[in-house]
């Protein structure tokens, strides 16, 4: 599940600079802008890959509201949610966003009553696989009141064009919300109609934050940004190692799996403390293990040149290291804030044999310091605003041609970060209280995405793939693989301080 950056056409360097976004129009009361970046990369892939970057967020819950109750505080929630966070009442055209602004009480209601939804007599995790092999790019959340086992909890369906890891704040301000005074009373009491002043908490995008953020941007800072993208894309052309894409693919059905690996707490804490004696990052050691894991499975490339074989990491680059992402009195957030990343590795950089801890840990450092590289310039969020609109455009055309299926998934792995903080309502007592969260969604390319991240302090990672292109017992017994490495590594250190992610 990686953002495939767009191609550039020979000498093109312009970069466009937009000074604003979102308009309202006074007739229609809807606010609208366009699709910019990497939000059209997305977009696209939405539209023509069978759904893929759809995202699926499981949130549980524990409440001491009264199951009747419960149901009505729900929708009265979600309302609130919409207030503070009205994402989840745009709506997406091929390339545009709208919100439109509702003036009664029977248009809210009505709103609440198409996306507020409830399923009974399921758990949380069977309603998040049902989404994910579903394809849409409608907002709903569906409460699950009464599931057959576990806990209370909710499942968000959103689109990944306009956010990337705010979907938490959206469970969360829900859980939260069910708590709240307004939830007392009908919902007609607590009703005002939307106005203008939602606009500054819509989502810009990245481009605009750049723009803004940027106005002087010299000939040699574009230069070196497409440089660092035009080596970036010639990296696809080499053979990597990978998982191997199934012979038959093309024969079989498409079948969304989200395998989900938690880590026990124990190992959580001595990898933390080997990363920092070894100094990488979780992240970077885990992405070794990764690519270590694939190395020692599939044993090397299966098609291209042995000698030139080396391995091509794709990864996630979130923008929040070179622009402000967080809503301010100054400036909105920004939603869609992820950039596609990738780095080269040479065989005589991969680990030689049997991945022993200090081969790993040698690994970690090279990839840190390549993702570096790989970021070292803001202006390539430049270069994505100016290539996305012509690649959005190729990518919808009919006579455009399916790309074709590699031979391997190339090792994915998206960092997406800790999930920790807690909205809050006041000094009024909280009835609701999220206990467990996770992401998911659609991962329709011809890869397995590994999905990083923690929850309140507990690690996990989630495995993103299409049945389609893999078997199932397969990626799962690289997974076995791949925990068993990081095992090794994070207990062949006796140093207990602690990293960060």
């Amino acid at each position: 599940m990686a953002l495939e950056p767009p191609k550039a056409a020979p000498g093109q360097s312009t970069m466009s600079q937009v000074k604003s976004e979102w308009s309202l129009d006074l007739a229609t009361r809807e606010i609208s802008r366009k699709l910019r970046g990497a939000e059209l990369i997305v977009r696209a892939a939405e539209l023509t890959n069978n759904g893929s970057f759809q995202l699926n967020i499981l949130g549980e819950f524990e409440t001491s509201i009264p199951k009747a109750e419960l149901r009505k505080r729900c929708q009265t929630a979600w309302w609130l949610t919409r207030q503070s966070l009205p994402l989840v009442g745009v709506t997406l055209g091929s390339d545009e966003a709208f919100l439109k602004l509702l003036q009664s009480v029977d248009d809210a209601e009505r709103w609440i009553s198409e996306t507020c939804l409830f399923e009974d007599n399921v758990t949380c995790e069977e309603v998040l696989l049902k989404q994910c092999r579903q394809i849409s790019d409608v907002t709903t959340l569906t409460v699950i009141l009464e599931p057959s086992s576990g806990r209370q909890g909710c499942v968000l369906n959103i689109s990944h064009t306009l956010t990337s890891l705010d979907v938490y704040r959206i469970i969360d301000s829900f859980v939260s919300n069910l708590s709240a005074r307004e939830c007392d009373a009908d919902f007609a009491q607590s009703f005002s109609p939307e106005s203008a002043t939602l606009l500054p908490r819509l989502p810009q995008s990245l481009s605009h934050a750049y723009t803004s953020q940027n106005a002087d941007v010299t000939a040699a800072q574009r230069a070196e940004a497409m440089t660092i993208y035009e080596r970036a894309q010639a990296r696809w052309a080499r053979p990597s190692i990978g998982i191997p894409i199934h012979a038959g693919h093309h024969t079989r059905a498409s079948l969304m799996h989200n395998e989900h690996v938690p880590f026990p707490a124990a190992l959580v804490a001595a990898a933390l403390a080997a990363a920092k004696q070894h100094g990488v990052t979780l992240t970077a050691l885990f992405f070794a293990c990764i690519t270590a894991g694939i190395q020692a499975r599939y044993d090397g490339p299966p098609n291209g040149d042995e000698a030139d074989g080396g391995a091509h990491l794709v990864f996630s680059g979130n923008a929040k290291r070179w622009a402000a992402i967080r809503a301010s009195e100054r400036h909105a957030p920004v939603g869609m804030s992820i950039l596609p990343g990738a780095l080269w590795l040479d065989r005589a950089e991969l680990c030689a044999g049997p991945a022993a801890a200090q081969n790993v840990f040698a690994l970690a450092r090279t990839i840190q310091a390549r993702q570096q590289q790989d970021l070292a310039s803001q202006h390539i969020i430049g270069v994505y605003d100016e290539l996305a609109p012509r690649a959005f455009q190729a990518a919808m055309g009919s006579s455009t041609p399916p790309p074709a299926v590699p031979a391997v998934s190339r090792p994915t792995l998206t960092s997406q970060g800790e999930f920790a903080k807690q909205a809050a309502r006041g000094a009024a007592a909280a009835r609701a209280r999220l206990v467990h969260f996770r992401s998911g969604g659609r991962n329709t390319d011809p890869n397995v995405c590994f999905a990083l991240y923690s929850f309140r302090g507990d690690m996990r990672c989630n495995l993103l793939f299409d049945g389609k292109y893999f078997d199932r017992d397969d990626v799962v017994g690289l997974m076995d693989n791949i925990m068993a490495l990081f095992r090794r590594a994070a207990f062949s250190g006796q140093n207990t301080t602690s990293s960060k992610i």
